[in-house]
């Protein structure tokens, strides 16, 4: 079952809505909805419904809203993904991922070993990210869409500091490992991690997040891909609080 967000006002029992441009396009070119199929629907106020399309042509789809969907409550940790601009798709790979596993937050960080070329293109590569995790979290039926945020330059994030749990992938420290973060993080808590470019972090920027109070951390015993070391990390964390 997938959902569709809309930003409309409260919607009811028995009303119906009306699915048009960017969402209907996404719906009925790339999912093929079909007459009678089942969604979750959300409405600007957060209300989520249980819904089935009772029509589709060729400019609007129409939701008949059902009952309320009562959704199952998982008590986790607020995740968010720093990562170092990749190349090519990479970026809305990570993204689409994580989002389906559940990150609340992204933040798009240009560090000395990023090879991408932030210019006049910017604004749209960061529509395109939220439009990649909008679609994401439409597909795995998100309670809500991560946020993108803007892109930040590395000197920028000294004055990152939202809470103690700050960690960044460290390939050259087997002091730290995840199996730590996972044993002293609360589910009332938010963790970040800082996943480093295709090069890595050099090592004045290691020496920067130390100072800035970042802990260096191996989270595998097999170097991972920038994209890679993202999911796994919020598989990791997510995995063991849906269990508890």
């Amino acid at each position: 079952m997938k959902k569709v967000f809309l930003k409309d006002d409260l919607i009811n029992s028995g009303s119906n809505v009306l699915i048009e441009n960017i969402d209907y396009h996404h719906l009925s070119k790339v999912l093929r909805i079909k007459k009678n199929e089942k969604f979750i629907v959300q409405d600007r106020s957060s209300n989520e419904f249980n819904a089935k399309v009772a029509h589709i042509d060729k400019k609007k789809i129409v939701l008949e809203i059902e009952e309320r969907f009562n959704r199952l409550k998982i008590n986790r940790p607020e995740i968010i993904i720093l990562f170092s601009l990749l190349k090519g798709d990479k970026n809305e790979y990570l993204i689409q991922k994580c989002t389906e596993i559940g990150v609340d937050k992204f933040i798009p960080v240009i560090t000395q070993n990023t090879i991408v070329k932030i210019n006049d293109r910017k604004n749209n590569k960061l529509k395109r990210f939220k439009t990649v995790a909008r679609e994401a979290s439409m597909q795995s039926l998100r309670e809500k869409i991560p946020e993108i945020s803007d892109i930040m330059l590395f000197e920028e994030i000294k004055n990152y500091d939202i809470n103690r749990n700050k960690y960044f992938g460290y390939l050259n420290d087997n002091k730290l490992k995840l199996t730590d973060v996972i044993a002293n993080i609360k589910n009332n808590e938010t963790l970040s991690f800082f996943v480093g470019p295709e090069g890595d972090f050099t090592e004045n920027e290691i020496r920067s997040l130390i100072d800035w109070n970042w802990k260096g951390i191996n989270i595998s015993e097999y170097i991972l891909k920038s994209d890679t070391s993202a999911i796994f990390f919020a598989s990791s964390i997510y995995a063991y609080f849906y269990k508890t």
